[in-house]
């Protein structure tokens, strides 16, 4: 009955919108039908490889076909490869791929911004999004030695950076975006607060938004990259972060969270995470290895074993040196 009431709400909103379908004929680029798209029309991307860096600023929905498909299980394990597998054709299969972008300071997927004195709710659903190294923003930093304050170009949102919005994003396939040149947030960055990053290259003023919630949920991420937060990253919001019902590469299983590796908030926020799964289990009990190179020698004591978490603490000082 649920499923049944969600597609007539789909269809009665539908109805009162235009569609802008982009399909190869109405529309060839996703862009060009944003770009013609008002408050409450809905782009629907046909199935498709599309080479592209997109810019949403207004209230729309972004689908591809999987808007009229039963997303109860749209990814399922498969055994042969032993890793979660998306089943669903029309997320698989409409590609946005950000490797081509002509701006080299916006190399996102998606990039979503609300223009100045507005606070936009675009909806993202039904995409595989792939290939995308973020987009340019700048902060402020104050040197130690001088507190001479300068400005610092770092790339943020690998896959998809939402600045000053109340998106809806949802149902998406986020696959190789980011690497260590992504500051924060390899497949997803949400700014929240005008404090954080400037973002003055492509926003035409300063949004007045009022985000209560940040709505990232039913998202399947693998092999995303950042130097803080692999898969999302938040440094100032205090309210609610839905990722519930997500696919991430490491999943703390027994505690049903995701570590900082993976998704790097820097408030006392609460993620939801509730019905997430990962590809692997976080390991979070103490695992010993034997200082003899041999691990069953039969001599099973702390005394001739060297516990792995403390190798692992001396790389990470090392590597920060």
């Amino acid at each position: 009955m649920k499923k049944q009431l969600n597609i007539l709400l789909i269809l009665i909103s539908l109805s009162f919108s235009t569609i802008l379908n982009v399909d190869g004929e109405e529309y060839t680029t996703i862009q060009s039908a944003i770009d013609d798209a008002e408050t409450g029309d809905t782009v629907l991307v046909h199935q498709g490889l599309y080479y592209e860096n997109l810019d949403i600023n207004k209230t729309i929905t972004l689908t591809s076909l999987a808007m009229y498909d039963n997303l109860d299980t749209w990814y399922e394990y498969e055994s042969i490869t032993a890793q979660y597998e998306i089943s669903n054709d029309n997320i698989l299969n409409t590609i946005i791929d950000a490797s081509e972008a002509v701006d080299e300071n916006f190399t996102s997927g998606i990039v979503v911004r609300s223009p100045q004195d507005e606070c936009i709710s675009p909806v993202i659903m039904g995409f595989t999004i792939r290939s995308g190294m973020g987009t340019m923003v700048t902060e402020e930093v104050e040197m130690p030695e001088t507190g001479e304050i300068i400005e610092v170009n770092r790339k943020i949102g690998g896959g998809l950076f939402s600045h000053m919005t109340n998106a809806d994003i949802h149902h998406n396939h986020f696959t190789n975006n980011g690497d260590p040149s992504v500051e924060n947030g390899g497949a997803v960055y949400a700014q929240t607060s005008t404090e954080d990053w400037g973002f003055d290259n492509r926003s035409s003023g300063r949004s007045r938004c009022e985000i209560n919630e940040i709505n990232i949920h039913n998202n399947f991420y693998r092999d995303n990259d950042a130097i803080y937060g692999n898969t999302f990253s938040n440094r100032t919001f205090t309210e609610e972060i839905n990722l519930t019902n997500s696919l991430f590469d490491i999943y703390n299983c027994p505690e049903s969270n995701v570590t900082g590796v993976w998704v790097d908030i820097l408030t006392e926020a609460d993620p939801n995470y509730s019905g997430s799964q990962g590809d692997l289990c976080a390991i979070n009990d103490d695992i010993w290895i034997s200082s003899t190179g041999n691990n069953f020698n039969g001599d099973i004591n702390q005394d001739s074993f060297i516990d792995v978490n403390d190798i692992i603490e001396v790389v990470f000082i090392l590597v920060n040196y």
